[in-house]
């Protein structure tokens, strides 16, 4: 049979138990949250450069239609 005493002692130890693995997972979840954090700076940073290739890429291939139309608009008027 279990005394006070007893049920005393193992309500201790489950709160202690219990303060441990919270403990624990706040502290997992604070180093996971620093390297996600790391890897969306990161992935940003990616998203950022392609982009900013992109619009080069987007500039010289608009300039290099703007030369066709403007050569095959001479040719037309040409043959005309």
């Amino acid at each position: 049979m279990m005394t006070d005493d007893t049920i005393s002692d193992l309500k201790q130890f489950i709160a202690a138990t219990v303060s441990h693995e919270v403990s624990s997972l706040k502290d997992n979840i604070a180093e996971l949250d620093i390297r996600l954090s790391s890897k969306i700076d990161n992935l940003s940073n990616r998203i950022d450069d392609i982009d900013a290739k992109l619009g080069t890429v987007n500039e010289a291939t608009g300039e290099h239609n703007d030369d066709h139309a403007q050569r095959i608009t001479k040719l037309e008027t040409k043959a005309v």
